[in-house]
């Protein structure tokens, strides 16, 4: 069996069914937005995938470190939206999103 890469797998994770009627992240999902945090005493920025619906509502978030915005750009229907912000948010700013 071919191991999946970690953007493979996240992708794979947004089609399973988030509740009992069968709907997936992927089909509530409008935009995905990835945040970034460098901590204090690490050498690594840490990043987050915030899912928004069509409403501006927050779906979820999922530990997005090792993830690749441009195969995720390619990968996903074109009615999602990836954005990658450029800034670096504060520790409780970061943490306020959780997963």
């Amino acid at each position: 069996m071919k191991k999946r890469t970690l953007t493979e797998q996240f992708l794979y994770e947004m089609r399973t069914d988030i509740d009992n009627k069968m709907v997936s992240l992927m089909k509530k999902t409008s935009v995905i937005r990835i945040i970034k945090h460098f901590p204090k005493g690490g050498n690594q920025a840490e990043r987050k995938a915030v899912f928004y619906g069509e409403y501006g509502e927050i779906l979820a978030t999922k530990e997005a470190t090792y993830l690749s915005p441009v195969y995720l750009r390619q990968s996903l229907p074109k009615r999602i939206t990836v954005i990658e912000d450029n800034e670096y948010m504060s520790g409780k700013d970061f943490n306020f999103y959780g997963g």
